[in-house]
């Protein structure tokens, strides 16, 4: 069932229509707005759980990406800093037509969603503090050698099951125990659903100097580490952040968003509004 606070909308940006997820607060917020970036390959889905329990005192919207979920894909792979400025641009217009204020944001981040709140946050002085579910903070040989073989990472798209069966493996590997086979399945189908463009986030990561990034940000960061693909370079990324707070996040996979609860939000909550 649909929460009943949580609505869609689609707003412009530099690659056409946005497709974002809003989630209205019950009452006066008592906190800025809060802004989830969601994982490559997926899409604002991830962070329903999340936009029900963070909007009972702020406002909460999760965008797809450009290229991703139901918002439109840019011509070409495109950057971090042309996904964020498009991000950015959405999220301007978003805020005028639903009538709330963006003088001040937090962003939330899963993935890729941590590269896109930290660029972000690295330019835009309106953010203001930061939550990243796992840092892809790889150094500089790593980033070339994943984007030299980015090309190798899935099977052609060639209507064979060879890319469906890489990518069950993968779910199998480090997908959060609690999910059921109905909710792996749809997950690849997503995944499946982009053909080519499947892997354009990854392009983006890659290319991308987090490590610098994050070096750099004088925010404060609360990052949360699941048992996933990036388990240890998070926990090594962490301590690039001058201000941040570590937590290992056990028996989380790919996924767990989708169990967040009460716990998960008050923790967030508390560290968001300064507790």
């Amino acid at each position: 069932m649909q929460h009943p606070r949580l609505r869609r909308a689609y707003v412009p940006c530099r690659f056409g229509q946005l497709h974002v997820r809003i989630a209205e607060p019950e009452a006066v917020p008592v906190g800025p707005p809060l802004v989830c970036f969601h994982q490559t390959p997926s899409h604002g889905g991830d962070w329903d759980a999340v936009l029900a329990l963070m909007s009972r005192d702020r406002w909460v919207i999760a965008p797809d990406t450009p290229g991703y979920g139901q918002s439109d894909a840019p011509p070409e792979p495109a950057s971090v800093e042309e996904l964020a400025a498009a991000l950015s641009e959405g999220l301007e217009v978003l805020a005028a037509d639903q009538g709330f204020a963006l003088t001040r944001y937090d962003a939330m981040g899963h993935h890729t969603g941590s590269v896109l709140a930290a660029e972000l946050a690295r330019y835009d002085a309106r953010v203001r503090h930061l939550v990243f579910c796992s840092l892809p903070a790889f150094g500089d040989a790593a980033r070339q050698d994943m984007l030299r073989g980015i090309d190798g990472m899935f099977p052609p798209v060639d209507g064979s099951l060879a890319r469906a069966e890489q990518l069950h493996a993968f779910q199998s590997s480090f997908a959060d125990r609690r999910l059921d086979g109905a909710q792996r399945q749809v997950a690849m189908a997503e995944c499946l659903r982009l053909g080519e463009r499947m892997d354009w986030g990854y392009r983006a990561v890659f290319d991308y100097d987090l490590i610098a990034v994050l070096s750099a940000l004088p925010h404060r960061a609360l990052i949360l580490n699941s048992e996933d693909d990036l388990n240890a370079v998070t926990g090594e990324a962490a301590q690039l952040l001058e201000h941040g707070i570590y937590r290992e996040l056990e028996g989380c996979g790919h996924g767990f968003l989708a169990f967040a609860d009460e716990a998960f939000a008050g923790d967030v909550r508390a560290f968001l509004d300064g507790h």
